[in-house]
C-alpha cells in the first residue's frame, strides 16, 4: 500500500476493493502492517476481512438486481 510516512500510524491495515475492475483475478487485496505484534496482525487482518466481506456481499447484491 502506499502511503506518506506521516500517515503509517493511524493504519494497521485496510481493504483495497477491486471488485467489478476488468481484468482482475481476485476481490481485492488486504493489507497489514507487518511491523505489528503477531496478535495484532490478527486482529488486523479480521477487521479488514470484515470489510471485505461486507463490500463481497454489497456488490453480489447489486449485481443480482441487474
Amino acid at each position: 500500500m502506499e502511503i506518506e510516512d506521516d500517515d503509517k500510524s493511524s493504519f494497521d491495515g485496510c481493504w483495497i476493493s477491486h471488485l467489478g475492475e476488468p481484468d482482475q483475478r481476485a476481490a481485492g487485496i488486504i493489507y497489514i502492517d507487518q511491523n505489528l505484534s503477531a496478535k495484532a496482525r490478527r486482529s488486523a487482518y479480521w477487521h479488514e476481512m470484515g470489510h471485505a466481506l461486507i463490500d463481497i456481499r454489497d456488490w453480489s447484491m447489486d449485481n443480482e438486481q441487474r
